[in-house]
């Protein structure tokens, strides 16, 4: 049985910025940015990723609860 699969524009854009946030995250955690310990201040689970700042390209993230962003 084969069966095809289509999206719409919405269901890949969806698909693409979850990946794109997954990778951000990855990376912070690499750079040390953000941790992956619960304990820590700057855990990862406590933040939310806001897209990439024009010009720099850094990536963006804002705490869930204060709504600061990261430095």
């Amino acid at each position: 049985m084969n069966t095809d699969i289509t999206l719409d524009d919405e269901s890949i854009a969806y698909i693409k910025a979850v990946s794109e946030s997954g990778e951000a995250f990855g990376r912070a955690i690499e750079e040390g940015r953000l941790s992956d310990d619960e304990n820590s201040p700057t855990y990862a689970g406590h933040y939310m990723f806001m897209g990439y700042q024009g010009g720099t390209g850094k990536a963006l993230f804002k705490h869930r609860d204060t709504r600061c962003y990261l430095d």
